[in-house]
């Protein structure tokens, strides 16, 4: 199962590059980083049910099993940021984040993004997950790691994470958008 990091860092990368990349200049400015922070950490979302987990954890020993449920279905969040989404598409709700305007919107949109990302993450890299959910109560996915040898498989999703992230601060590099922390 990928961890939080993978879940922030992928749609991140997604979103970076898209942005980088397929918008012109002049869209560039209006799809600002702060909405691929945004974008990168509603990835981690669909965890938030881990707050029940640990809480439940001191009361009894298999709490685990509310986990990957309802915050992990494709018909839960995803639908309820998307609709969200839609309604708030008529309307100009815009705030102030740091020193950007943000519409709603967009903010929804991006929350909707970055949870059927999650999804799809831990349906390709963590199998047994409950996509379907209320519908189907059974797990699906696949698990890429079970190729490996049973001594390596634990290492494949660190690995995995790893590989990105390095690749991701290459590309950072190479694009000079590392700064200087001064």
């Amino acid at each position: 199962m990928p961890t939080a990091v993978f879940h922030i860092l992928f749609p991140l990368i997604i979103l970076s590059l898209y942005r980088n990349h397929f918008l012109t200049k002049e869209k560039r400015a209006l799809f600002s980083l702060s909405y691929v922070f945004i974008g990168g950490l509603a990835g981690v979302i669909p965890d938030i049910d881990f707050i029940p987990v640990w809480i439940l954890s001191f009361f009894s020993d298999n709490s685990y099993f509310l986990h990957g449920k309802l915050s992990h279905s494709l018909f839960i969040l995803p639908v309820l940021f998307f609709v969200g989404f839609l309604i708030f598409s008529k309307v100009e709700y815009k705030f102030k984040f740091r020193h950007d305007e943000l519409k709603f919107s967009i903010i929804l949109f991006l929350l909707f993004f970055g949870s059927v990302i999650h999804i799809i993450l831990d349906y390709f890299l963590g199998g047994g997950l409950f996509a379907f959910y209320p519908f189907i109560n059974e797990g699906v996915g696949f698990n890429p790691a079970l190729v490996f040898p049973e001594s390596l498989q634990p290492w494949f999703i660190p690995s995995l994470e790893g590989i990105f992230l390095v690749c991701w601060l290459i590309y950072l590099f190479y694009y000079k958008k590392i700064k200087d922390f001064s």
